[in-house]
């Protein structure tokens, strides 16, 4: 909604975000990425985790989605000159080693008038409870150190 906000594309069209060039740093297997790209935008999927990537492009080719998945860096991309409409970045900030160099680099992706999208864990013992202590060791639905508290 936040990216139909902002570049006033009406949710009820069949793409509203056709046209849009969208990263999703930190794309993982594609979580983010697929339903953007069916919205119809033009999706970068990038990750630093050379793992995530083809597990990433079998699932989109098996919802028939083109999605350009990358192993590479915010730093990388900014590097090379990209330019999007909109970075997405989810729970990624807390694992980089340098986050001013990070965010530094997501803004620079940015083309003017672009819209920077970033969620990261709260420091709170809520979240300390729920995604360290339940998500890892509990439940173990991630790995443990996955998230970085003290990031």
């Amino acid at each position: 909604r936040q990216i139909a906000g902002e570049f006033d594309r009406d949710l009820g069209a069949p793409e509203p975000f056709k046209g849009l060039r969208i990263l999703d740093i930190g794309c993982g297997g594609g979580l983010l990425s697929e339903p953007m790209a069916r919205l119809g935008a033009t999706v970068v999927g990038a990750d630093a985790a050379e793992s995530n990537i083809p597990v990433a492009q079998v699932h989109a080719e098996q919802s028939g989605l083109t999605i350009d998945y990358r192993c590479t860096t915010a730093e990388a991309l900014a590097d090379a000159g990209e330019q999007f409409d909109v970075v997405v970045n989810m729970e990624v900030v807390e694992h980089v080693a340098d986050p001013l160099a990070y965010l530094t680099a997501c803004q620079q992706l940015l083309k003017p008038g672009g819209l920077h999208l970033c969620s990261t864990i709260n420091r709170n013992p809520k979240s300390y409870a729920m995604a360290i202590i339940g998500a890892e060791v509990i439940m173990r639905w991630l790995p443990k150190g996955t998230h970085e508290w003290n990031k």
